[in-house]
């Protein structure tokens, strides 16, 4: 959720992959380690994630001192919210020798996000999340998660404790068998319905390859907002694959297959391509849904999404107006 708070840099093929224990995508550091069991798909969810938008979009930022930056977001034209612009405006703070991260956010229709990061040594990390709506019509739109992290030399464990609408339990645990191989699992205990979702997984790195899988049991999906409480004798086993192939420094490509016992399934396949000063992502799966996201290293970037089922088409423009890095023009 807090993703697009941190500010985004466009990785080039000469730079050094991140030193161990950074988070990808420029956010706060993780504790070394073992992995974490919600981080075993990190390669594919990292190629496969996308910024998709529409219309015009403007994200500008400015350094107010040393470790504080304020952060603007514009958006002309869009269908992400009911309003055709939003406007948002947030700080953000990080003090690496503290191992501190702060940051917020505050839009024109009153929504409110916040999120703190503490690194406790080399071990451990606390999460603080929260979300608010000041006209929020619905529970699920206020939402508060405390989390906490902690990685051994081949072990790891997590622990989270997040209000949803209802008070939710969520445990992790993982354990490096070998180098290249992790197994860990994942229990979640909805307290208000008396539900437990639980699941176990696998991760598997050599070089170029990564291949993870989870198996998951949980219950099934309410039907609509009226629905009552949860059946938990009702439960729904499923299956999820990831397989991501680096083709080159450049190249990498991935795809993810989803079954469950009901003999549904589902497939998507992404790509990602880097340049010299750019990225390009794309994906596609077999709910008839193309997207791609182009960024350019100077700031621009285009975003594009088809819908052939349901006839929906998204397309938007953005400049990205960071400040330079400490030290440079």
């Amino acid at each position: 959720m807090f993703a697009r708070l941190f500010e985004r840099k466009i990785a080039q093929c000469e730079e050094p992959q991140p030193a161990e224990g950074a988070a990808p995508g420029g956010g706060p550091p993780g504790p070394t380690g073992c992995m974490q069991f919600e981080n075993f798909p990190s390669e594919w969810n990292n190629m496969i994630r996308q910024d998709n938008f529409d219309g015009f979009r403007l994200d500008g930022g400015k350094h107010v001192c040393k470790n504080l930056q304020a952060t603007h977001h514009l958006f002309l034209g869009t269908t992400l919210a009911q309003k055709p612009y939003i406007y948002q405006f947030g700080p953000m703070f990080h003090d690496p020798l503290m191992g501190l991260t702060m940051m917020g956010r505050m839009g024109l229709d009153g929504g409110l996000t916040m999120g703190i990061f503490q690194q406790i040594g080399e071990n451990a990390l606390f999460k603080f999340n929260a979300q608010s709506a000041v006209n929020a019509t619905q529970p699920g739109q206020n939402m508060i998660e405390l989390c906490g992290d902690y990685a051994g030399k081949d072990w790891s464990t997590a622990l989270k404790v997040v209000y949803h609408g209802s008070p939710i339990l969520n445990g992790f645990f993982a354990q490096q068998i070998t180098k290249n191989l992790h197994l860990g699992g994942e229990l979640i205990w909805v307290l208000g319905q008396n539900v437990s979702i639980g699941s176990i997984g696998a991760r598997y790195n050599r070089e170029k390859d990564v291949l993870t899988a989870q198996v998951s049991r949980s219950p099934p999906q309410p039907t609509g907002p009226m629905m009552g409480p949860m059946d938990p004798s009702a439960q729904v086993q499923g299956l999820k694959v990831q397989y991501l192939r680096k083709v080159s420094d450049r190249l990498s490509l991935g795809a993810e297959y989803e079954i469950n016992e009901q003999k549904t399934s589902a497939c998507k396949l992404g790509y990602e391509y880097l340049f010299r000063n750019g990225r390009v992502q794309g994906a596609f799966d077999t709910a008839g849904t193309v997207s791609c996201v182009v960024q350019d290293f100077m700031g621009f970037g285009l975003s594009g999404m088809i819908d052939y089922v349901n006839e929906q088409y998204k397309f938007g423009f953005m400049m990205h107006m960071m400040p330079p890095p400490e030290g440079q023009q």
